[in-house]
């Protein structure tokens, strides 16, 4: 969970502009898969990428993105159910920079609140961390070449199947998830294992699942609890339970207080 500043408590109450940086990569200089630099211009006005030295500091600014959405969702459709594992997207419209970028390489946006005079900013906080899955070069208006990216979070590693298990079975759910997390290269939110504990802390996987995917697992779990597993904008794999939204409002929001909204329409559940 991402603890936020009193200043952002602050901007958020009032009028503000949300800035976005958006990371591309996971350390050093970007490169392509051949290992060869990727820059924006030419000649001495080119322009190595620099990711992920200073966070959101070292990310694109909105003067080469040209649009970023994410999304998430808790079930599939507008009617709140369990036993679900959706994974997160991001769409991004940007410069398109010089080389190509790996198919896989890592994305994180970003956003912090500022006054409208800009002379008061809150903290950059991490809004999710995804992975590109397709890109495609187009040009726009101004005949700039526009890169579009499209990518997942990590539960869609979470379609393969379950991975060689080091467990004793019959296995514990949080024993299990454990295990899937690791699988697919993320920790467990701490939010999570009270869930596991509050019910029924014997409840057991009776046999390793063959056949079946680490999203049908995951789903089976949640099922058991009344929830459904995301990734938080940490990178990390939560359980999260319809007993958790907020009572209030019974509108779905973000971890930030941000609405979550499916084809124009706030969540009601």
């Amino acid at each position: 969970m991402q603890e936020t500043s009193t200043e952002y408590k602050n901007l958020l109450s009032e009028d503000h502009i949300v800035e976005t940086r958006l990371v591309l990569g996971e350390s050093g200089l970007l490169v392509t898969s051949d290992d060869d630099a990727i820059v924006f211009g030419t000649g001495s006005n080119a322009t190595r990428i620099l990711v992920e030295q200073g966070g959101a500091e070292d990310g694109f600014t909105e003067s080469v993105i040209f649009n970023l959405k994410t999304y998430r969702k808790l079930f599939p459709g507008n009617t709140p159910s369990v036993g679900n594992a959706i994974s997160g997207e991001i769409e991004v419209d940007m410069l398109n920079p010089s080389g190509n970028i790996p198919r896989m390489a890592q994305m994180v946006p970003y956003i912090r609140l500022s006054s409208l005079d800009r002379t008061r900013h809150s903290e950059w906080i991490k809004k999710g961390v995804f992975f590109i899955d397709t890109r495609e070069v187009s040009h726009n208006r101004d005949d700039l070449n526009v890169l579009t990216l499209h990518g997942y979070d990590a539960l869609a590693k979470a379609q393969a199947d379950y991975p060689n298990s080091t467990l004793t079975w019959p296995a514990t759910h949080e024993n299990v998830v454990n295990e899937i997390a690791a699988a697919m290269g993320v920790e467990v939110d701490e939010r999570s294992i009270p869930i596991f504990h509050s019910v029924n802390p014997r409840y057991r996987i009776g046999s390793i699942p063959i056949g079946y995917s680490m999203c049908e697992v995951l789903g089976y779990i949640a099922a058991s609890y009344g929830g459904n597993f995301v990734i938080t904008d940490l990178g990390k794999l939560r359980l999260i339970t319809l007993s958790e939204l907020p009572k209030e409002t019974r509108y779905l929001v973000t971890e930030t207080g941000y609405v979550i909204v499916i084809g124009g329409d706030r969540i009601l559940v």
